[in-house]
């Protein structure tokens, strides 16, 4: 007796019970013998996707069976089909600058960066921050957050991130429902690369592995 799974678009393959094998996104099961009025059943194991794309979404999902025995009746040899709703959690992250409005050249300019989850009910996971270093500025870590760290890796599952030897990440790690987070800034400005009474435009961004509703 041979059960057969062929597994929806938006999941991978993580297990299944004993007596089963996966290829190419299909499950089979096997059994040798099965006596009359005997019930055998197989657990498989998937996960969705991370794909925004699949968030609202159904997946659907049938089993079916086959045997050497001939079969009276192949009409019930298809399960019902299995409707999944794939719910995603969201979370707007909102973030927030203020720094020095002037600044003596030569001197350290600081900046405070807060990060906070407006979700009333979500917890906002691998919160990331980036800020990119303008000309004339030196990033000071010891002055600054321990948590900010030049060409710091992006957690995993966050694209669109591009950093370099001139990009700040700051970890925000978590954040729950209406929590907030601050960060330092703290860099050494240039007496040589910085014009007298020039205007020097700082801003930051924020990432999380959870799907953000609102980009801006």
């Amino acid at each position: 007796v041979v059960y057969t799974d062929v597994l929806p678009n938006g999941v991978t393959f993580v297990s299944a019970d004993d007596g089963c094998t996966e290829s190419n996104g299909t499950v089979t099961c096997t059994v040798d013998r099965l006596e009359a009025d005997e019930v055998k059943q197989f657990n498989v194991y998937v996960k969705v996707k991370r794909d925004e794309a699949l968030c609202e979404t159904v997946i659907k999902n049938t089993f079916s069976v086959t045997s050497d025995t001939k079969d009276p009746n192949l009409s019930d040899n298809t399960s019902d089909e299995v409707r999944t709703t794939i719910v995603c959690p969201k979370a707007d992250v909102k973030i927030e600058k203020t720094g020095d409005a002037e600044v003596l050249r030569g001197n350290k300019a600081s900046y405070t960066v807060t990060v906070t989850n407006l979700s009333q009910d979500t917890t906002a996971t691998g919160v990331f921050i980036t800020d990119v270093v303008p000309n004339g500025y030196t990033y000071v870590p010891t002055d600054s957050s321990s948590e900010c760290v030049i060409d710091l890796p992006v957690p995993a599952g966050i694209g669109g991130v591009t950093m370099s030897d001139i990009t700040i990440g700051c970890d925000a790690g978590n954040l729950s429902p209406n929590q907030s987070k601050n960060f330092t800034l703290v860099f050494q400005t240039s007496t040589t690369e910085l014009v007298c009474h020039s205007t020097v435009t700082n801003t930051a961004s924020v990432y999380t592995q959870t799907i953000d509703p609102v980009d801006t």
